[in-house]
């Protein structure tokens, strides 16, 4: 299971990577969305091979050991979510046919809860809440399935 404890932004660690800092995995994040969004923390980081229409990511993914993610919203615009906490909206689900970035090709039908609540911090560490339906819902409960460490697919329709 991935810490729920966010790295400090002075602490180094070692990945496969060479030494990064926690604000280098949200650059290594935003170099998998094809967008103009330019990280400023981090503006050199430019790792090739990373998924180039990803609507969503976490930080295990990446290398990087700490509970973050990151998805592209409805309007498109990337957000970045650390130490997430899902709570369901109802007991409303629906399906849908979901990739993965580490199964690449593979395409499965998914059931998931169509209205969440997720909590968490920013980059800023300041706490953020967003209410989530269907296709953003369901974006954050694969990345939450990916942090906890339950095997995609986690329910197969």
């Amino acid at each position: 299971m991935v810490p729920t404890g966010v790295v400090p932004p002075n602490r180094g660690f070692r990945s496969r990577w060479g030494h990064v800092t926690f604000w280098s995995a949200p650059c290594a994040i935003l170099v998998a969305f094809p967008s103009h969004y330019t990280p400023t923390t981090a503006p050199s980081c430019q790792e090739p091979g990373l998924a180039l229409r990803a609507v969503g990511i976490c930080a295990p993914q990446l290398g990087f050991d700490f509970c973050l993610l990151a998805w592209r919203d409805y309007y498109g615009k990337i957000r970045f979510l650390c130490n997430p906490k899902i709570t369901p909206l109802g007991t409303e689900t629906f399906s849908l046919r979901e990739g993965c970035l580490s199964s690449p090709g593979l395409r499965h039908e998914v059931i998931r809860t169509r209205d969440i609540v997720v909590n968490g911090v920013d980059l800023e560490m300041k706490p953020v809440k967003y209410n989530l339906s269907k296709l953003d819902a369901a974006i954050i409960q694969h990345e939450m399935d990916h942090l906890e460490g339950r095997p995609w697919p986690p329910q197969i329709k």
